[in-house]
């Protein structure tokens, strides 16, 4: 009986469950996706401040350039040391020498950009 229905169109009861939480919390949502949108500005505006060039996000995350795949990598590995984890994008074609990280709250952010920016002296 089940192959006779498109699967690809099911729903699960834990989807319905988490659409109904957004929707019925959508302003506490709108208020956390406001925040996230002005520590990902104020981040990307630190990271040009400081020579970089953030690519263009609409998301909960920033992915900047920081040099060479090389410095890439020594420096997600210089920050993961510091309890941070990021992704180095550089395998990925056309970005090389790119880490990508997720934006949080301004306290959390900020709190990383320090050490991205210890981490990663040139700043992209």
């Amino acid at each position: 009986e089940l192959d006779a229905w498109p699967t690809e169109q099911a729903v699960s009861a834990s989807s319905l469950l988490a659409a109904e939480v957004v929707i019925k919390d959508h302003e506490t949502f709108c208020r956390i996706w406001a925040e996230i949108r002005d520590a990902r500005a104020n981040a990307d505006t630190r990271l040009r401040e400081w020579g970089a060039s953030p690519l263009p996000s609409g998301g909960n995350f920033l992915a900047v350039r920081v040099g060479t795949a090389a410095e890439a990598a020594a420096g997600t590995e210089r920050i993961a040391e510091a309890g941070y984890r990021i992704r180095d994008l550089s395998p990925l074609p056309g970005l090389g020498g790119c880490i990508r990280f997720t934006v949080g709250d301004w306290d959390t952010t900020n709190a990383f950009l320090s050490v991205l920016r210890a981490a990663i002296p040139r700043g992209g």
